[in-house]
């Protein structure tokens, strides 16, 4: 570890100590044959299993390879920022701790940004692979909430809103760092599926002119577990992605609270047309809730996580929100 690696690899993790203990297998087994330097910087988000102990065993025995790293505070964002501060290479790289390697991703990821001088960042190509199967309700549509990379297999320039997916993405360290990493206000808080930072982070990536690069041979397999294929988490995920999107709309062009209040009204009379299908005789509402495709719950899940953080925005404003939502719920 005294010279200065290409790349620095940042994994954040938090209480999935046996499906780390299976991705760390497969980076050592991917990174055996790549010819890039590296270090693997394994940040722990306060868990409460036995992540440490898995880590530091996997760095003990692949001598040279990388370093585990403790970040208190819970949240995602937290835990990458922690990982572009302490990270020596030129590049900072970003995987979960859920993926299967494919042969070469290191140096797939090192030679895009050879190639691509003018590159602030580089997204990879990741596919979903669910452990017991697709299910059969589940849209085509759904995929991105699993990371699936929709950007086909030809490398190109990505123009905003197109932008790589956290399961696969690297930057060059000093373009992270004068962007201010990831925003703490966004990202995954211990069990909540709170979202949005790395748009945002690409938003200020764009808007400073900085490019993206799609690279298809940094491959990547998104393992997806069976308690992420339920209906349930299909309605979770889609009403977070409602809340996060409000969250980034205040943070970037913020509205006043009767704005917020207005857009409330709306997107509550979106949701009620297409909860009723614009019909309000009781048994025309049963009828119609019962006849629709699962794709409409999805919206309408997404609509009503959209309404509760105007409704909160409104009220408290982005600092305090999710202060007064630990709080009072």
């Amino acid at each position: 570890m005294n010279s200065i690696p290409e790349i620095s690899i940042v994994m954040c993790t938090f209480n999935r100590a046996i499906m780390l203990g299976e991705t760390l297998e497969s980076y050592a087994e991917m990174a055996s044959s790549c010819t890039s330097t590296a270090e693997l910087i394994i940040v722990d988000n306060n868990s409460t299993d036995n992540t440490e102990i898995v880590a530091r065993s996997f760095l003990t025995q692949q001598k040279n390879m990388g370093r585990y790293l403790y970040e208190p505070t819970a949240g995602l964002s937290h835990a990458r920022n922690l990982g572009i501060t302490e990270a020596r290479g030129e590049i900072v790289a970003f995987v979960d701790d859920d993926v299967f390697f494919e042969p070469g991703w290191t140096d797939a990821i090192v030679r895009a940004f050879r190639e691509q001088k003018d590159t602030g960042c580089v997204g990879g190509h990741t596919t979903s692979f669910f452990e017991t199967g697709i299910p059969s309700w589940m849209h085509p549509s759904f995929t991105y909430m699993y990371g699936s990379t929709d950007s086909g297999e030809n490398p190109h320039w990505m123009a905003y809103p197109e932008h790589p997916f956290g399961v696969n993405m690297a930057f060059r360290r000093t373009a992270l760092m004068e962007e201010g990493g990831f925003d703490t206000r966004l990202g995954r808080i211990r069990d909540n599926l709170l979202s949005s930072e790395e748009s945002l982070l690409f938003w200020r990536f764009y808007r400073a002119g900085r490019g993206c690069w799609f690279a298809p041979d940094a491959r990547l397999r998104h393992r997806i577990p069976a308690d992420r294929t339920t209906v349930e988490w299909v309605l979770k995920r889609s009403y977070w992605q409602g809340i996060s999107d409000i969250v980034f709309q205040q943070i970037v062009e913020p509205k006043r609270p009767i704005a917020l209040i207005g857009d409330a009204i709306l997107t509550a009379n979106k949701l009620v047309r297409a909860l009723t299908g614009g019909k309000l005789k009781p048994h025309h509402v049963y009828w119609h809730y019962r006849a629709q495709m699962f794709h409409t719950r999805v919206f309408m899940a997404f609509l009503r996580g959209r309404i509760r953080q105007l409704l909160r925005e409104a009220i408290w404003g982005s600092s305090q929100c999710f202060e007064v939502e630990k709080k009072y719920k």
